[in-house]
């Protein structure tokens, strides 16, 4: 369901990204990358590989990272990339090979990562 207009829009925007902050942390502290690709950047199959990678890295529901991509970046309703994107996602929650091969930006420990070098760090650097 669509909002009914451009401040329906807004409120659910603002409402999506802080349902997502509560999972992250404040916008303020993501990668400016990150932010560019969730308002600025023209949806594109690389755009939405690193936001599935950072949202499903960092553990944000699919659902939840989508709409608020949807929210904030209208072209990215566009069908091929909403498949990409929930394929992606279902890549990461089922295939040890994708997840451990794809780096993020990991909010825990500011940096990015992947789940191989997490897996591979001693344990007295693991958080």
């Amino acid at each position: 369901m669509l909002p009914a207009n451009d401040a329906d829009a807004d409120a659910t925007a603002m409402s999506l990204l802080q349902a997502i902050e509560d999972h992250l942390g404040s916008i303020y502290t993501w990668p400016v990358s990150i932010i560019n690709y969730l308002f600025v950047d023209t949806p594109t199959p690389s755009v939405v590989e690193e936001l599935t990678a950072f949202f499903a890295g960092n553990g944000v529901p699919q659902t939840l990272s989508y709409r608020l991509y949807r929210a904030c970046n209208p072209p990215a309703t566009n069908e091929f990339l909403r498949q990409l994107f929930y394929t992606r996602y279902s890549l990461w929650h089922t295939s040890d090979t994708f997840r451990h091969l794809t780096s993020y930006y990991d909010v825990r420990i500011k940096k990015r990562t992947s789940q191989r070098s997490i897996l591979l760090s001693p344990p007295s650097r693991r958080q």
